[in-house]
């Protein structure tokens, strides 16, 4: 399992004010083996956060490592790391990034009852959202997604093994 920081197109942290303090993320890259790059997940989600108005709170939390293995060490520092400092976001390029085990329904439940919203691109999911009191609450559409294309995507790793 590997740790590492990108040196390239680095997202630099902006500091917190009362109007970005609201779109703190964080953000997580995944991929399976260490001869392949997460370069497009990072262009994908840094042109998502600048285009969308969101801060990235601190550097990436990225690994290499098959999606089939739980309790990964990046993804649970991502998620430490927004608990601890009151991120409402955390932000992956596609669901099968966050794993391809039905851990994801897991950290998604855990995530969504903190009231840290996990968003991916590629399926425009976002498991929190505004109601029209204004409150912030669990999106249970997005969340019914996330449990059947988790479905799909172990079944699709158990076919291509990852």
């Amino acid at each position: 399992m590997f740790l590492y920081l990108h040196h390239n197109q680095q997202a630099t942290p902006m500091k917190a004010t009362a109007q970005t303090t609201e779109k703190q993320c964080v953000v997580y890259y995944r991929v399976s083996r260490n001869k392949m790059s997460d370069q497009r997940q990072e262009t994908d989600v840094l042109e998502y956060c600048q285009k969308n108005g969101y801060t990235i709170a601190t550097d990436a939390f990225r690994e290499k490592i098959s999606g089939t293995i739980r309790n990964r060490k990046a993804m649970t520092e991502a998620i430490e790391y927004a608990k601890a400092n009151n991120i409402k976001y955390l932000i992956a390029s596609e669901l099968s990034r966050l794993g391809r085990t039905n851990e994801v329904n897991d950290i998604v439940e855990d995530l969504t009852s903190q009231n840290i919203c996990v968003i991916t691109l590629k399926e425009s999911i976002q498991t929190m959202k505004y109601n029209d009191k204004n409150e912030w609450v669990r999106n249970d559409d997005a969340i019914f997604l996330v449990g059947i294309l988790t479905a799909i995507n172990k079944k699709e790793s158990d076919t291509t093994k990852d």
